[in-house]
């Protein structure tokens, strides 16, 4: 054993006190006939587990798979073993589009030189474009017509339905129940006392047995929600009618929604929210709102009208970013001039995109200060489970191949997984591997015909003590590689090596190696097809 002596000195005794290390020694044993010294055996790191199967970008077909790694010590210490695995993140899906209508009062009621042809100006072109910049969802902050309260003006709401039932249409959009749409109930359709008139055009019974409605709070349908998926992404989008005083059992209600379904990603829409200030603060009805849900994670989004122009503001609460924005043009040109909100989601960019358009005049807005077009962040990522612990081995030699299996696996998913190993010490970590479990179409069994494109049937017969077949399904012509592998990942024999036609094939073997017979243990069957493979495992009895 070598021991250490340090040595410590000061610098005089005027000025500061400077206690330095001067010299480490080292009191060492010395071989008189070798004149070295032995010095303390360093502990080294396990090597990296080394994977065996599945192969990377392998294809599953047996379930559950067997993760099959062989470890290794440089000291030959015993090992503790431990699997961690995950279904691969789905990747970012395409971009898509959700747009907003501000008030389009003056063009149902064809006042300050608006006019319905405008509003169908802007719909028309929503169902035009739906296909190409795939949009999922349009939400009308209210204020839809003039005169409402009380009834209102016959001749507004029929503009107003009209206007709207352009994105129900089949024909104009392509899709069945049209594109997803909701009506936020303002100051000038429901007045403070409400109004049968809102309920008669978008009451319940225009949406119910729509695949995307959700409900509504109370008996009309002032308050609702809706829910839709775009690029792998689920949302909810919460409806609260104005009102000048907010029922606190309507915050309890979209609170219980927010919780309800915490795994969608929430935008709330309501006539006002916002007044623009400078500087952009919440009115007293969009605080009450705010300070209810702001404490949902999922919350990621409100919009409104209502105050003319365009105003934003982005609030955190407890680590996430609630984003609100305001835009009304019903002062603006022609009660307008048709602009609307285009907001392109970027699920691969985390991004929001806020662009504003007029189809009226076929054209964007731009402005100095960015309040028309601007970009948000927010993260649209897919949801990702973490990596958890599938099982541990204790003691294990080194030098060893070691299996585990991976249960409750699904079809046709992606899955990853790595290993790590502790000589109690230290603990390396492998490199994270990726294989696929296709769904059962994807796979055939003996004798049954290939179900799909690419195939390695089971083996048969599995356990086997003599000869065994191995089928497979070629879809086209090509060169192929069919390879028997034990359980240390190491070559047993080649089944086939070379050009291949499409169609169905069998071979076989015999249970023999280079050395002799196989021994009993697990083997895989492992085929390659330019960048597919496909792998089955089976049993050797003695």
């Amino acid at each position: 054993m070598s021991s250490y002596i340090g040595i410590y000195g000061r610098q005089g005794t005027q000025g500061p006190a400077r206690w330095g290390l001067a010299v480490l020694l080292a009191a060492a044993t010395w071989s008189s006939a070798e004149g070295s010294a032995t010095r303390p055996a360093v502990q080294s790191a396990p090597d990296p587990p080394a994977m065996i199967a599945p192969a990377p970008l392998d294809t599953v077909l047996d379930l559950p798979p067997d993760l099959t790694v062989r470890v290794g010590d440089p000291d030959g210490d015993d090992l503790g073993v431990a699997f961690y695995g995950r279904r691969r993140p789905a990747p970012a899906g395409p971009d898509f589009t959700l747009v907003e209508l501000p008030d389009t009062q003056y063009y149902t009621s064809s006042l300050v030189g608006g006019s319905p042809a405008i509003f169908l100006a802007q719909t028309g072109w929503i169902a035009a474009n739906r296909a190409v910049r795939n949009i999922a969802y349009v939400a009308h902050v209210g204020d839809i017509v003039q005169s409402g309260e009380n009834g209102g003006n016959q001749v507004e709401w029929i503009v107003a339905d009209s206007a709207m039932r352009v994105l129900e249409d089949p024909a104009a959009t392509g899709l069945p129940e049209g594109i997803p749409f909701g009506v936020s109930a303002g100051n000038h359709d429901i007045g403070p006392g409400g109004n049968p008139a809102f309920n008669e055009y978008f009451g319940v019974s225009r949406f119910a047995g729509r695949s995307y409605y959700g409900g509504h709070f109370g008996t009309d349908n002032n308050n609702w929600f809706e829910l839709f998926s775009a690029s792998g992404l689920d949302f909810i989008v919460i409806g609260i009618g104005l009102a000048w005083t907010l029922d606190p059992a309507v915050l309890l209600w979209a609170n219980g929604l927010l919780t309800t379904h915490s795994n969608r990603r929430a935008i709330v829409v309501s006539h006002w929210i916002l007044d623009p200030g400078p500087p952009v603060t919440f009115c007293d009805i969009g605080q009450q709102i705010y300070d209810a849900l702001k404490g949902h994670a999922n919350l990621i989004m409100m919009i409104c009208g209502h105050n003319v122009n365009e105003a934003r503001r982005a609030d955190t609460c407890n680590g996430h970013t609630i984003h609100t924005v305001m835009a009304n043009y019903q002062n603006w040109a022609h009660g307008g001039d048709g602009w609307l909100r285009i907001m392109e989601f970027s699920p691969a960019n985390s991004q929001i995109r806020m662009r504003t358009y007029s189809p009226w005049l076929g054209r964007f807005e731009t402005d100095a200060d960015s309040s028309s077009q601007f970009t948000l962040d927010c993260d649209l990522s897919a949801e990702q489970d973490d990596f958890h612990l599938i099982g541990t081995l204790d003691g294990v030699p080194a030098g060893s191949t070691v299996s585990i299996p991976w249960p409750g696996l699904q079809r046709d998913q992606q899955y990853e997984w790595y290993v790590t190993a502790s000589d109690g010490s230290s603990t390396v970590t492998g490199p994270v591997w990726q294989f696929t479990v296709p769904n059962n179409a994807a796979t055939t069994g003996a004798g049954e015909g290939p179900a799909g494109p690419f195939a390695l049937d089971p083996v048969a017969p599995n356990p086997t003590r003599g000869p065994s077949r191995f089928g497979i399904a070629l879809p086209e012509a090509g060169r192929i590689r069919l390879d028997i592998l034990d359980v240390a990942g190491r070559h047993v024999a080649t089944l086939a090596d070379g050009f291949e036609p499409a169609g169905r094939r069998e071979f076989a073997w015999d249970g023999t190696t280079g050395r002799g017979r196989a021994v009993a243990g697990l083997y895989f069957a492992r085929l390659h097809v330019t960048d597919r493979v496909r792998t089955r495992r089976f049993v050797v009895t003695p």
